[in-house]
């Protein structure tokens, strides 16, 4: 997924919806990182064929880059200088699930700075 980034870039001007791939870009860029609901989009005539629609493997790449960054499975490097993600999990073996609930009611508060409703 971050090469199919890289190689995204060099398209940026592009104005052109749709790309052929030639056989370098087809060793450079792996699809098996695509879900199979964005396979179709991004690619039209299958994943043997060489046409890409541009923008439609931008979005797939983008929305997976936000799920990695979710995860954790990627990162930014120096990101942790304007927060620690570490501090916002919650142990599984120490707490009860009623101080989940008060755990996620104050890590709301925390990150939204209004307090939460009262259930």
């Amino acid at each position: 997924m971050l090469r199919a980034l890289a190689w995204i870039q060099q398209y940026r001007t592009s104005r052109r919806e749709y790309l052929l791939l030639s056989d370098a870009d087809l060793a450079q860029l792996p699809f098996d990182w695509i879900p199979e609901k964005w396979e179709r989009c991004v690619l039209p005539d299958g994943c043997s064929a060489r046409l890409l629609h541009r923008k439609y493997l931008e979005l797939c790449v983008f929305r997976q880059v936000m799920h990695e960054l979710n995860s954790g499975d990627i990162y930014v490097e120096g990101s942790d200088h304007y927060d620690d993600p570490r501090e916002h999990q919650i142990s599984l073996g120490t707490n009860s699930g009623k101080s989940y609930r008060a755990t996620a009611k104050s890590l709301t508060t925390r990150l939204t700075g209004m307090p939460s409703p009262k259930n």
